[in-house]
């Protein structure tokens, strides 16, 4: 209806209050699109809403015009018309005539500024915003202080049921609920410019201000927040992982759907993998990205994305799959600008070719320099340069430079924790292995034995918590330390043991769908099983390694293993 009668306004009406009228009427049939993911149509709705709108209409229609500007706005920036989601936030910023009226665009705005990469200038005014709400950031954070307001949020959350703080007093009041949203922004930003402390400090901060004056949907993602702290710097998973599951019921309590990709991108992405199978959280954020999407947050969305293309490779899914994936993201993040997102994703990318194929690796974010301490500046990424060298020992350990693996690991090591705990353990695992390699062949390395029992300690306290995502890694470099004990000592008891836990590893990668590491643990065995003149053994565990390895999707590893299987073969004919 509304359509038929837009083709019919044009000159046709002009009367002020049936324009003003059919401009309502348009704004309804917007908001009832955007709800339904129809963001073209509900930018053309808006717009042509706008067009009606009499000159002096930021004084005769001051609430109608807010509301149409800020939802306009939304549409544009979802449908990538940045420029024009600006014009029409300004423009609130500009004639609104209090801070309460201007709350709405002060929120959108800091999120484009986030979305831009500028990160700093966000963080600059939504801190503004909240001085205005009567609130004081600190410029550098107490650590007394600091500990004190931790051990005070404990405390509460240990005193109370989970279903007391899912059905937790509500908030009534409309300045308090602006207050937790933007705390809620701060602390989202604060987890890409902030110090640990800072992070630490908004987070609790915004936990104390829920307990205060009531609960409302925001405290979800401050709950969220403090649960990624705990299982990140404070290595308490069993709390983290608590109220990270707080935070999805209170999403269900306050029908928050807006707010599922950014709650899911704290807990599928930061938490849950220490206790829920890594490719059950793929599955959750792949979920988040999609819904981030259709609500019109393409910057949470992406980031999902990218979190779901990392638990995902990390699961071993097959890496052609993946990386079609890659690209169709990618066209998304053309699309919406984000230089963030296309930075780290072509870092996956590049990751996922040189595995695949390394003579067909192709590097879209141009060639980085591997002395990358000027990387982060030269990228205006916060930690980007110990995310470029993840990616290296990635890299150098499945194309076989075991010397290269341990380089890269030393520098990613010397990093804070940009990667995340899942990645760092990740780095590790892979460095134990190299590092056995290297001292078996060297024998005099004795360095690299510290550096994989370091790596065994910290998988087997994750294996712990999440024996799905881990206890295979535990077991395969339990299985090398065996090996490198039969190669340096010959002692036959360790041979013993190191055959079965590379049987107990292959059992375990394939409960856990990982065919790339069931891969990995055949072929080590074989490469085991041949050192000890076993070459029907080896034989056997090569070929099933090169069905695996195949069913990933890498062409190198299937080429290393036809090479492995030939000259096996040539021994057994001997």
């Amino acid at each position: 209806m509304i359509d038929q009668i837009n083709h019919g306004v044009g000159e046709l009406i002009q009367s002020e209050k049936d324009r003003v009228a059919i401009a309502e009427l348009n704004y309804k049939a917007g908001v009832t699109a955007m709800t339904h993911s129809g963001f073209v149509k509900a930018f053309s709705y808006f717009e042509t809403a706008k067009s009606l709108l009499p000159v002096n209409h930021w004084t005769s229609q001051y609430y109608f015009s807010i509301r149409l500007f800020l939802s306009f706005s939304n549409a544009a920036f979802a449908c990538g018309y940045g420029d024009l989601a600006d014009e029409a936030l300004d423009a609130i910023l500009r004639e609104a005539t209090c801070l309460e009226d201007k709350l709405d665009a002060y929120y959108f705005t800091n999120n484009l500024l986030f979305h831009r990469g500028q990160t700093k200038a966000a963080i600059t005014k939504c801190t503004e915003v909240l001085s205005g709400l009567g609130e004081t950031i600190p410029t550098k954070v107490d650590a007394n202080e600091l500990n004190d307001m931790l051990r005070k949020v404990m405390i509460f959350f240990a005193s109370i049921s989970d279903d007391e703080l899912i059905h937790f007093k509500e908030c009534d009041n409309r300045l308090h609920f602006y207050l937790m949203q933007f705390y809620q922004q701060r602390v989202w930003f604060g987890f890409f410019g902030d110090s640990p402390a800072m992070q630490s400090f908004l987070s609790c901060r915004s936990v104390e201000i829920a307990i205060r004056v009531g609960f409302c949907k925001y405290t979800a993602v401050s709950i969220n927040s403090v649960a990624a702290l705990l299982c990140g710097m404070s290595k308490d998973i069993s709390t983290g992982y608590r109220l990270g599951r707080i935070s999805l019921s209170l999403l269900t309590r306050f029908n928050a759907t807006n707010l599922i990709p950014i709650v899911y991108l704290g807990f599928y992405g930061l938490v849950a993998f220490n206790s829920e199978p890594v490719l059950h959280c793929a599955d959750q954020l792949h979920r988040g990205f999609q819904l981030g999407m259709s609500v019109g947050e393409p910057t949470i969305a992406l980031m999902n994305g990218l979190h779901y293309i990392q638990k995902s490779f990390v699961g071993g899914r097959n890496l052609v799959a993946l990386s079609t994936e890659i690209d169709y993201q990618l066209e998304l993040i053309e699309t919406h600008d984000d230089n963030r997102a296309k930075r780290f994703m072509s870092l996956f990318k590049e990751t996922l070719h040189m595995i695949i194929d390394k003579n067909e690796a192709r590097m879209d974010t141009t060639t980085l320099s591997e002395g990358a301490e000027a990387l982060d500046e030269a990228m205006k990424i916060e930690g980007f340069s110990e995310v470029v060298f993840f990616h290296r020992v990635i890299q150098s350990y499945w194309l076989g430079y075991a010397d290269r693996c341990h380089y890269f690991a030393q520098k990613s090591a010397r990093g804070d924790a940009a990667v995340g705990r899942l990645l760092k353990l990740i780095a590790s695992f892979y460095h134990g292995l190299a590092a056995l390699q290297i001292l078996r062949k060297k024998k005099s390395k004795v360095e690299m034995k510290e550096i994989a029992l370091a790596s065994l300690k910290a998988l087997t306290s994750a294996s712990d918590l999440a024996p799905i995502n881990f206890k295979n890694k535990v077991e395969l470099l339990e299985a090398e330390l065996y090996r490198t004990e039969v190669v340096l000592r010959g002692n036959e008891e360790d041979s013993m043991q190191a055959k079965k836990m590379y049987a107990k590893s292959i059992c375990s990668a394939e409960a856990a769908k990982f065919d790339h590491e069931k891969a990995l643990a055949l072929e080590l065995a074989a490469n085991f099983f041949e050192e000890k003149g076993e070459f029907a053994s080896a034989l056997r565990n090569f070929s099933e390694a090169k069905l695996h390895y195949t069913l990933w999707g890498s062409k190198v590893r299937v080429a290393q293993m036809e090479v492995a299987i030939a000259r096996t073969e040539k021994s057994l004919t001997r």
